[in-house]
């Protein structure tokens, strides 16, 4: 990557960061921020990690905020500050993700434009909620995973461990951070089998093998499964006596109506006609862009 585009990135991230700071403890904490404050610093760390098993909800977030209050304080800016450091993290992730998967500075640039503006991941990094640190983590497992598969082979293993750290982290930040790492696992599978299936013996007839690849991964994932299955076992207990959420029936329609809606930010559309059109679009053109962007198809 030449100076120009380092220049373009660096001056998105700064951006990034005068996006999550600008009047970051301007406005009191709402009613989850305050919840999560609660939890993590007038309680004691057994009662939270009791809070997390009966909400199900992991308590990493909490004991994130507990040992940040105590190295920063109880503020707004303070308490808020966490999430906006892993927002700024987040966008460099991203950036270096696109960049290993297209092998070209635009894609990069443009990962790092969207993750710096996307009002979504903007607010998520704001806030004193689990929902920017688990996007950090995630895209840093992402990171680490592409780093481990595509990577030099001298660096693999530390890479490797790297993405387990980070899927844990993830884990421990939110539960349905599992569907992101199962898509991982798919894509990782899927590289696997193609390498494998390519690889010939001495007679010529394919046969498969087990890459160095997988076998870096093997023991992390083992170990973050270990250190998850503690809490994750006792707070399955509390599936059928969580009255945390709404336990009513949402149609198809209506989960694709506020899903297309809520990613795209167009909530104010009345016209769901209209909403479904421009989210169409604006997906065809994050996929055609990624098309145009890459140089070789991995």
């Amino acid at each position: 990557m030449n100076q120009r585009p380092r220049w373009a990135c660096l001056a998105l991230l700064l951006l990034a960061c005068l996006l999550r700071f600008w009047d970051l403890g301007g406005q009191s904490l709402w009613y989850d921020e305050a919840y999560t404050w609660w939890v993590a610093t007038q309680v004691t760390v057994e009662e939270s990690i009791t809070s997390s098993i009966h909400e199900v909800i992991p308590p990493g977030s909490y004991l994130l905020w507990r040992g940040w209050a105590a190295l920063t304080g109880e503020t707004e800016f303070a308490l808020r500050s966490a999430p906006a450091l892993l927002g700024i993290l987040t966008v460099a992730a991203a950036g270096r993700v696109v960049w290993r998967l297209t092998q070209r500075p635009a894609g990069a640039i443009a990962a790092l434009a969207l993750f710096t503006i996307a009002p979504p991941l903007l607010w998520a990094s704001r806030e004193v909620r689990m929902y920017g640190p688990v996007l950090c983590f995630s895209l840093l497992a992402d990171a680490a995973l592409l780093e481990t598969l595509f990577g030099p082979a001298r660096t693999r293993a530390r890479w490797a461990w790297g993405w387990g750290i980070s899927a844990l982290l993830s884990l421990y930040m939110l539960v349905l951070a599992g569907f992101w790492l199962i898509g991982q696992g798919v894509f990782a599978l899927i590289v696997l089998l193609k390498s494998a299936l390519s690889v010939q013996s001495a007679d010529q007839k394919k046969r498969l093998e087990i890459p160095s690849s997988l076998r870096a991964l093997l023991f992390p994932a083992v170990a973050a499964t270990v250190l998850y299955l503690p809490w994750l076992l006792a707070a399955s207990r509390s599936l059928g006596v969580n009255r945390g959420y709404w336990a009513g029936y949402l149609p198809p329609q209506a989960f694709l109506r506020t899903t297309f809606q809520g990613i795209t930010v167009f909530d104010f559309i009345a016209d769901e006609a209209w909403a479904f059109v421009i989210s169409g679009l604006i997906l065809l053109l994050a996929a055609l862009s990624l098309l145009l962007t890459r140089r070789k198809p991995l």
